[in-house]
């Protein structure tokens, strides 16, 4: 299936069609809308689109024609304004669109009264788009402005703009309304000046006896020397202090991570307070934190000198922000979005102001060689004569451009009558708006002379040194969730795992290789790795090789290999042995993400694990409200005999010898460590994964064994293995109780 077909070019086209020869017994279902095809500039070419749309049969066609995410209103003024009567129309082909929930869906309301769905003023400035942002929500406050019963927020409003000046003009001027606009560009987050400042930091990190290189840290927002003050600057108290910092992030980061040694060093140097308390101070610590998960889950066993080349080739990348890079609002409420119009491309929002007409840079009429696209594709055009056609490629594109635009409102639009020569001046083609239909109004500019209800950065009480203070909505990982951490950073491996020293006396010499979470990751990276494919003894080897951490001796390596072989000797269940599990019939590092219901308190997630007949009752760390998500990793899911089964590795060191893996040993740390919490939560992440994905699915029939595998002790009588049944009753009272079924 090839989603977005509008977009795909020539030489994308001729890479699936070798991929996935034409075959009879190939079935290839292209998706696409060539009104969307705004991405000329990377090669898209729609002229191709319509030569492959026009070699199928008509049998082979389908016209999905039905909208089901916008209000009559919307629909009905979208059709009049694009009737291919019109130039604009004719050129995208418009067919006219139906209304596939009209009731359900409901347009704005506005004074108590039903509105249009295209709303048109005069002059459409920044200044007017501010007021006009003004008067919807202060229309929300007081009950007259709606969508359906409930009042318009700033989350429900997106100003769509063609530019990032006028972006900025819009943000600039909110304040003086009391209002707070968030730009959400295409811009990696890594290319902003907070996460730029982290290469120094990083540098520093990795060369603390560098005087040049703390200094540089120094001089950052991060840690907040004032380099202005007279007197030698190595001589300072607080500056030899942050050189101890650094030495004592380099040994930390040796021992616990990445992680662990940059929170230790911002907490050191009071980071998050040198943050400034407004919303920009807030965009910059959520930019920050944002990089940082990222960096955790890419650059897992990087020494710091190649944390900091990882981290100066995402700051200097030019590639445009994907799901991961690209910015996050910085909080969910008091907060209005302002987005690009390429940037808003398959998204939707109830209400969209566009505050611009849509217009293009004419190419100069003395410049020889252009590009365009027509009837003919994609043309490089050396002649004079090129810039007639590709000033009419421009303004094709800008059309479709102006078409997503107004297509992402769901219950109303508000945008300026043109002036200029602009695709919403050509879409228009001279027609008097109020003869455009029921769907159409002119209105007066607002006036606004008393601001809304300044946006306030949310801040909590400090709270006291042994009370916790977690987020009570947020996306956590059970390592998170156990530890009352309130971050949500994720990555598969072994977070959840503790550090030990290893003891002497030991009778196999795997046990002589050191704990902890680094370890633990390792052998995650070797298991997941062997997981996803066929893998002889050579090619094991040669990844331990290749991927050794720094943290290990060299001389553990023999010992590491042979303990490696051991654990995938590991009959997992009857006739099932993990290093030869078919690949057919494994799924490693799958991961979930769990939605739980409003107002859940961690105490109630472990009460409902009581329908497991193997639960023992278990404390939770902390009770408080843990509504949000839960997220993560399973190592890895097996098929045996038409039932599905759950493994997770654990490298935690219990104990010098086998005897130390006895059951009841295992037992101890599974809950000293609230690993049967975990299980439940695995089980009902298969359950739910299975059940979207398995036909007749019946959780009695196809549910098999939460298995965990300790793997210092497979030389043990029970192989390390602590295993319980993921009985139906237990998963379905699970999911009855915690999740969200919304």
């Amino acid at each position: 299936m090839i989603d977005e077909f509008q977009d795909t070019d020539r030489h994308q086209w001729a890479m699936l069609d070798h991929l996935y020869p034409d075959e009879p017994q190939r079935l290839m279902v292209m998706v696409g809308d060539p009104k969307q095809a705004i991405y000329r500039f990377r090669g898209a070419d729609t002229t191709f689109y319509h030569q492959v749309r026009n070699s199928l049969p008509d049998q082979r066609l389908w016209c999905l024609d039905t909208v089901y995410r916008s209000s009559k209103t919307m629909v009905d003024g979208l059709n009049a304004l694009f009737d291919d009567n019109h130039p604009v129309g004719d050129m995208l082909r418009y067919q006219p669109l139906k209304i596939g929930r009209p009731v359900d869906i409901r347009p704005l309301t506005m004074n108590d009264t039903e509105a249009v769905g295209f709303h048109w003023i005069e002059s459409l400035s920044p200044q007017t788009v501010v007021q006009l942002t003004a008067s919807l929500l202060a229309g929300g406050q007081n009950g007259s402005c709606r969508i359906g019963t409930r009042p318009v927020t700033e989350k429900d409003i997106c100003v769509l703009v063609q530019s990032r000046t006028k972006a900025q003009k819009i943000k600039q001027l909110g304040g003086r309304f009391g209002l707070t606009f968030h730009y959400q560009n295409k811009a990696s987050i890594f290319s902003r000046p907070i996460a730029r400042e982290m290469v120094s930091v990083l540098e520093a990190i990795a060369n603390p006896d560098d005087l040049s290189r703390v200094t540089s840290a120094a001089s950052t927002r991060l840690m907040g020397f004032d380099l202005s003050e007279s007197g030698q600057l190595s001589e300072r108290p607080r500056f030899i202090e942050l050189q101890t910092q650094l030495f004592n992030a380099r040994d930390l980061w040796k021992s616990d991570g990445p992680a662990a040694a940059i929170a230790r060093l911002f907490e050191a140097g009071l980071t998050a307070r040198r943050i400034s308390h407004t919303f920009q101070g807030l965009e910059d610590w959520s930019i920050l934190n944002q990089c940082l998960e990222i960096f955790g889950e890419d650059a897992k066993g990087l020494s710091p000198l190649e944390a900091v080349i990882w981290w100066a080739q995402q700051a200097a990348s030019s590639k445009e922000a994907d799901h991961r890079t690209s910015q996050r609002p910085p909080t969910d409420s008091g907060v209005v979005t302002i987005n690009t119009i390429h940037g808003s491309k398959g998204l939707e929002y109830c209400v969209v102001i566009l505050a611009d007409e849509i217009t293009g840079k004419a190419p100069p009429k003395n410049t020889w060689g252009l590009d365009y696209c027509d009837h003919n594709g994609s043309t490089i055009d050396l002649t004079k004569n090129a810039h007639k056609p590709a000033l009419q490629d421009q303004e094709a594109d800008l059309n479709r451009l102006l078409y997503v635009a107004l297509s992402r409102a769901k219950n109303g639009v508000f945008l300026g009558v043109p002036e200029s020569n602009s695709a919403l001046n050509r879409l228009l083609n001279e027609r008097n708006i109020k003869g455009l239909g029921h769907g159409h109004h002119v209105i007066e500019a607002p006036r606004i002379d008393n601001p809304v209800e300044p946006f306030r950065v949310p801040t909590a009480q400090s709270p006291a040194l042994k009370q916790p203070n977690i987020p009570s909505w947020f996306f956590r990982s059970f390592s998170g969730l156990i530890r009352h951490e309130g971050n949500h950073e994720l990555m598969p491996g072994a977070g959840d795992e503790f550090d030990a020293n290893v003891e002497t006396d030991l009778n196999e010499k795997w046990h002589t290789v050191p704990g902890g979470t680094e370890t633990g990751n390792f052998i995650h990276a070797i298991l997941e790795w062997h997981a996803a494919g066929v893998r002889d003894s050579l090619a094991v080897e040669r990844f331990i090789k290749i991927n050794w951490p720094t943290h290990l001796d060299p001389t553990h390596e023999p010992f590491l290999v042979d303990w490696v072989y051991q654990i995938l000797s590991t009959e997992l269940t009857p006739n099932s042995v993990l290093g030869v599990l078919s690949p057919k019939k494994k799924k490693p590092e799958p991961k979930f993400e769990l939605p739980l219901r409003p107002r859940l308190r961690l105490s109630d997630l472990f009460k409902a694990c009581g329908a497991f007949s193997w639960w023992r009752p278990l404390t939770p760390p902390i009770d408080q409200t843990i509504t949000g998500h839960l997220i993560g990793f399973i190592d890895l899911v097996f098929e045996a005999d038409g039932r599905f089964h759950i493994v997770d590795y654990k490298t935690n060191y219990l104990g010098p010898r086998d005897q130390a893996y006895s059951d009841q040993h295992i037992e101890t740390a599974m809950g000293h460590a609230l690993y049967p919490i975990q299980a439940a939560i695995y089980t009902l992440a298969l359950h739910r994964w299975l059940k979207n994905r398995l036909k007749n699915y019946d959780p009695e029939r196809h549910l098999g064994e939460v298995i965990y595998l300790f793997c210092r002790g497979i030389h043990a009588p029970n192989r390390g293995i602590w295993r319980r049944p993921m009985e139906a009753n237990g998963v379905l009272a699970l999911e009855g109780c915690c999740l969200c079924t919304q």
